[in-house]
């Protein structure tokens, strides 16, 4: 995969697997980084289909479980 596939947090990367994805999409890989790499605002756009809702999913449910012992969830 990618190397916003490896920032996943290892049950998200299994899950992915087990759709049988061979890649994430171009919308998923750079949300991924910039939700991981960067405090920037982002704003997901894309076609009907076009993978928006696991390009904001997958990075943040993998923060959840990446820092779950904190018990704080998602910071808006």
């Amino acid at each position: 995969m990618s190397s916003a596939f490896d920032k996943l947090a290892r049950p998200v990367q299994k899950w992915i697997r087990q759709k049988g994805w061979r890649q994430l999409r171009d919308i998923q890989a750079r949300s991924i980084r910039t939700i991981y790499e960067t405090n920037a605002d982002l704003i997901v756009a894309a076609s009907t289909a076009g993978g928006k809702t696991e390009a904001a999913f997958l990075p943040l449910i993998s923060q959840v479980l990446d820092e779950a012992s904190g018990g704080t969830g998602f910071d808006l």
